[in-house]
């Protein structure tokens, strides 16, 4: 207990990381097991069914090995059974017993009389013992569990009250951590929508937000990047620390390394103060680098040496500062062929790429739309008071577009129809008439007014074609201005005979 009992004095570190990562390492030397895991599970979750409850229960794992293996990671279904662990959290009491620990002894003892869910554990996991302690700090309403097992040692009665007496000694420095750690009742909540593509971003985006690693998030213009940084870093164990997001793309290249690691005073012309930049800015928390695509290669190599070193030098400064935060990278561009073409440093690429977060278009999540429409649609009316719907004629309609703004352009739309509909409910009579109103006011396109939605897009097409075929605009030009993909394009012309 040696080693227990110095945690207790352990110095409270900034990164939260480090003192439960310390715990779970030191209770399995301890107990001498195999392996040590940390659930941790949302606990407005913990009234859900098993199946939903199971999906939690990766939302912060911490883990350590005899084999000296250790840091945050999501362990393979083969490894471990987090069936085990939810049955040690939904059962357990409101003050822990030693009864609450589930103790799997020898499975190949016939004598043993575990549950279904402690035998299967055993014989599919390939586990000799088990032993999983539930955590409970009722007055911070936490859930969780310490999961430890062995493939070459029995535990025995003796380890089981170790393990309660640990748990117990530790509660108030578990307590203090576990503040630092947010819940919402559904993380990442704010990205609507329950398509494929948007529930495997929002899982990875879950996976990832408490690892305290570089980030990369792919997606098009307007699907939602920055949305989704954010919510990493609400999630991380830095949430408490800054988040600063920095567009590399809206910067000139004269001011980025200005911008990113700062200046001295009369660093250059009209530097006239000192300036922190941004990874100064987000010490302790996120910084947000969108479109790192665009840098320039001088850039790029002194955002590498921040990434690796942790430190960086102000423009015109001599010092070397330490910094300490999370980067988070986004772009819309394919950096692996940027690599190939030289525009994009092949390192920079391997040190930000492996933690990928794909956030799919619009035109891929169609069924989405609906969903997004009417979450856009709410927040006008709940800010301006006035009732408003959507015809399901429209929102069907709104599926069949090709969206290459994406859901910016999607809230877009609705905003423009929220404030110059006239009636309750919001039609495709709207929808065309904004249509309308937009391309009378640009030169060289005055549709008839009586047009629908159909007969407008058929002008377009028409229109446009023409230019596609003496070479004035390209296919994927025309097909970005209408609104449609290049499939429907060509069904479209052979429909009108073009």
């Amino acid at each position: 207990m040696q080693n227990i009992s110095a945690l207790l004095s352990y110095c409270y570190p900034k990164d939260f990381h480090a003192l439960l990562q310390k715990i779970c390492e030191v209770m399995t030397k301890d107990l001498e097991a195999e392996k040590c895991i940390f659930f941790l599970v949302d606990p407005k979750s913990i009234e859900r069914n098993d199946k939903e409850l199971l999906s939690y229960l990766y939302y912060s794992i911490y883990s350590a090995s005899c084999s000296g293996k250790h840091g945050f990671r999501d362990f393979p279904k083969d490894q471990i059974s987090r069936g085990v662990a939810l049955d040690t959290i939904k059962n357990c009491s409101k003050e822990l017993q030693e009864n609450d620990i589930i103790w799997v002894k020898d499975i190949t003892d016939s004598s043993y009389k575990g549950t279904r869910v402690e035998k299967e554990a055993t014989k599919k996991y390939k586990k000799l013992s088990i032993l999983c302690a539930p955590l409970i700090i009722q007055e911070a309403d936490y859930y969780g569990s310490f999961y430890f097992d062995s493939t070459q040692k029995i535990f025995k009665a003796e380890d089981r009250q170790k393990l309660l007496a640990t748990i117990c000694l530790l509660l108030p420095l578990l307590k203090n951590c576990l503040s630092y750690i947010p819940f919402t009742d559904t993380p990442f909540s704010e990205m609507i929508g329950n398509s494929e593509g948007l529930r495997k971003a929002r899982d990875m985006a879950m996976r990832f937000a408490p690892i305290d690693e570089t980030i990369l998030i792919l997606g098009e213009s307007g699907t939602g990047k920055e949305l989704i940084a954010r919510g990493l870093h609400r999630y991380s164990l830095r949430s408490k620390g800054p988040f600063i997001s920095l567009n590399c793309a809206a910067i000139p290249e004269s001011l980025i390394e200005s911008e990113l690691f700062g200046h001295e005073a009369n660093a250059f012309t009209n530097a006239g103060k000192l300036h922190k930049g941004a990874f100064e800015l987000a010490d302790h928390g996120t910084l947000f680098l969108d479109e790192i695509g665009e840098m320039s290669m001088s850039c790029q190599q002194k955002i590498l040496r921040a990434l690796q070193e942790k430190e960086i030098l102000r423009v015109g400064g001599n010092e070397v500062i330490k910094v300490d935060c999370r980067v988070v990278a986004a772009t819309n561009k394919d950096l692996e062929k940027a690599v190939k073409e030289k525009t994009f440093r092949e390192d920079l690429y391997y040190r930000i790429q492996g933690l990928d977060i794909l956030l799919p278009p619009l035109r891929d999540r169609t069924e989405d739309i609906p969903d997004l429409a009417t979450h856009f649609l709410n927040e006008y009316q709940d800010k301006y008071k006035k009732k408003r719907t959507f015809s399901p004629e429209l929102l069907e309609y709104w599926k069949t577009l090709t969206w290459p703004g994406n859901v910016r352009e999607l809230q877009s739309k609705v905003k423009k129809l929220f404030f110059t509909s006239d009636s309750q409910e919001i039609t495709m009579r709207d929808f065309q008439n904004a249509l309308n109103n937009q391309a009378s006011s640009k030169k060289n396109i005055d549709p008839k007014e009586d047009m629908t939605v159909k007969e407008y897009q058929e002008y377009m097409i028409k229109k446009y074609a023409s230019k596609v075929k003496i070479e004035q605009m390209t296919v994927e030009d025309v097909c970005k201005k209408i609104g449609i993909g290049r499939t429907k394009y060509f069904e479209k012309l052979k429909e009108y005979g073009i």
